[in-house]
């Protein structure tokens, strides 16, 4: 018998991160259009551009799948969902993500044969909750489970049901419980939950420590017993990196492996996906060369994006200090070199890694920037240039450089 084939799923928050995907190696697509969905802000397809979007991806022998995941209101479903659920329905669309029991019950009874997988945000933790789920929707095919189970609980899952399985394997992680966020309406005014997110979790807070755990940033120099204050993106954590559990997950029974990033640049998508696919085939080919290929391609996602390195979300750890990226709340980069002589403006720099003209590199100081600047030319490692910062923040010896950008 062959082994069952794992689904590669990716984010498309645009036509070109939707054919970037493609290219890359994706099994399918996730996409919203111009209406209820979690990323109202991506530059999301209107219904033509969206059915052109699904005709491509056909052609391609492609799935995409529609992200109808926020919450509605009764008049939304009655009066404007059917007119804009229906022609992709007509086009083909292959399955619609929600998170809406409403939404699950109107498309059940109005569109019978269009598969409906339970988004992430319906915060499903069980498989008693999928199967109540799929009883009363019988369209329910596939469950995204909560971001917060464990391995040994999606392997329970996994035994106790028949439904797909799909699980989150890289980008972005919410700070609140699978993705259901109030914070940013509460002090925003912009529901995540309608899809217009603030991100609140990206900003600078202060907050007070107590006694032994007086280890945040910025809180050096306390003793066990006294409050301190931490001062920091304290609500940010880290974006979460699978690629080293692809086999367990496969041998887990996961059935559909997903990239989150509809935010993200189409660049950023067709990277991501093509690393997932060498993995992905590498693992499931059982190929000796599995690890040292996984172990490479850690630091090629790096490049793309990261947030102070990754975490291994909750598969394996409840929470921890490790899981959040307290000093900076967007792409860290990757460490190319260091500043080892400066004279006055000038500042040069030794590369321990190739670049490449057109790279944007920054100059850092621990966590604060302190000059980005675009190459002009390419530089092997080992060799170095000079630079000239502003005068009213000149680099130091020692000063980290990080590229930010590919050119």
């Amino acid at each position: 018998m062959a082994e069952k084939k794992i689904e590669l799923l990716a984010p498309a928050g645009s036509f070109d991160s939707l054919k970037g995907a493609v290219h890359a190696g994706a099994d399918a697509v996730y996409m919203g259009g111009a209406l209820f969905s979690a990323r109202a802000y991506a530059d999301n397809p209107d219904r033509g551009s969206m059915i052109d979007c699904i005709k491509y991806c056909h052609l391609y022998g492609r799935k995409i799948y529609l992200a109808l995941n926020t919450l509605l209101k009764d008049h939304e479903i009655k009066e404007i969902l059917p007119d804009f659920l229906f022609p992709l329905y007509e086009a083909g669309i292959d399955a619609v993500i929600v998170q809406d029991a409403g939404v699950m019950k109107y498309i059940s009874s109005s569109y019978p044969g269009l598969p409906i997988h339970i988004s992430t945000q319906a915060a499903v933790t069980m498989a008693q909750g999928a199967q109540w789920l799929r009883s009363r929707f019988p369209s329910v095919s596939r469950v995204v489970p909560a971001r917060e189970l464990s391995i040994k609980e999606l392997k329970r899952m996994r035994s106790e049901t028949d439904l797909e399985i799909e699980v989150f394997v890289h980008g972005a992680l919410c700070v609140c419980y699978s993705g259901m966020c109030l914070l940013s309406s509460c002090i925003g005014e912009r529901s995540g939950n309608r899809g217009r997110c603030a991100q609140p979790c990206r900003r600078l807070y202060e907050g007070s420590v107590y006694g032994s755990d007086c280890t945040m940033t910025g809180s050096a120099g306390f003793s066990s017993g006294e409050i301190c204050r931490s001062r920091g993106y304290l609500l940010s954590p880290k974006d979460q990196c699978l690629l080293e559990s692809i086999q367990e997950l496969a041998d887990a029974g996961v059935d559909s492996f997903k990239i989150e990033g509809r935010m993200k640049s189409p660049e950023y998508t067709a990277g991501t996906v093509a690393v997932y696919r060498k993995a992905i085939d590498e693992c499931l080919g059982r190929d000796e060369v599995y690890m040292p290929v996984v172990s490479k391609q850690v630091d090629r996602l790096k490049e793309l994006y990261n947030r102070g390195g990754f975490n291994k979300g909750y598969l394996y750890q409840h929470n921890g200090r490790d899981m959040m990226s307290l000093e900076r709340p967007g792409h860290s980069g990757i460490r190319i070199g260091r500043v080892y002589n400066v004279k006055g403006r000038q500042a040069q720099i030794g590369f321990d890694q190739d670049v490449f003209r057109q790279d944007v590199l920054e100059i850092r100081r621990g966590s604060e920037k302190i000059f980005e600047f675009t190459t002009g030319e390419e530089y092997k490692t080992g060799r170095s240039m000079i630079c000239l910062t502003m005068k009213d923040s000149p680099a130091r010896e020692g000063d980290a450089v990080y590229r930010i950008k590919c050119g």
